[in-house]
């Protein structure tokens, strides 16, 4: 019995963390396609997984979740997409911030917050923080940024997780699609270059 209540809990786990990156997905899609919409530069994608056991210390929560993030390099806001098992937090959520800078297993200054001064308690969280400074921006780039979602039970935090870039970005035009002239390859021009600016 104890086995099959271990595995039907395996499964929920399971459930629970693929309907959060779908919905992590589907809210980085909007994300990209508003700042798109809006031709703010280039966008940068990071990514985090939120656990206990990347706190410093660690702790057993079974608290989990996931953040899908972009930086604009024209505005210099980061914009994210957080969302967590609130449910299994040991202790009700108090706040939620940007530390930096920081590789995992250490613990560095909150940077800036995101509960309750951007974001309501509570998930998902949706927002956006800025404008980065230099030496934030280079942190960014390296990994140096963490999520920390602290706790009653776990002041220091309850679950952390470390931002880390995405090899990919996307540049994104100042023109609107519509400026291209009625050209098949989309760039304005007929020779096929790329016209890079």
């Amino acid at each position: 019995m104890k086995k099959i209540f271990r595995n039907v809990t395996k499964i929920k786990f399971i459930v629970s963390i693929m309907s959060i990156l779908v919905l992590t997905i589907s809210i980085a899609s909007l994300y990209a396609h508003n700042d798109k919409r809006r031709g703010d530069g280039e966008l940068r994608v990071f990514t985090a997984l939120l656990t206990g056991g990347q706190e410093v210390p660690e702790n057993d929560s079974n608290a989990f979740g996931v953040a899908f993030l972009t930086f604009n390099e024209k505005t210099e806001e980061l914009c994210y997409s957080i969302t967590f098992t609130d449910e299994k937090l040991v202790g009700t959520e108090t706040a939620a911030h940007f530390h930096a800078p920081a590789v995992p297993g250490e613990n560095a200054p909150v940077v800036f917050t995101i509960t309750p001064d951007v974001s309501p308690l509570g998930s998902p969280k949706n927002g956006c923080v800025g404008p980065l400074s230099n030496d934030q921006r280079k942190q960014l780039r390296k990994g140096l940024f963490y999520i920390n979602i602290h706790s009653e039970a776990f002041s220091g935090g309850e679950i952390r997780g470390q931002v880390i870039p995405e090899k990919v970005h996307f540049e994104i035009d100042d023109e609107d699609d519509d400026d291209n002239n009625g050209d098949d390859n989309g760039h304005g021009d007929d020779d096929g270059d790329r016209g890079h600016r």
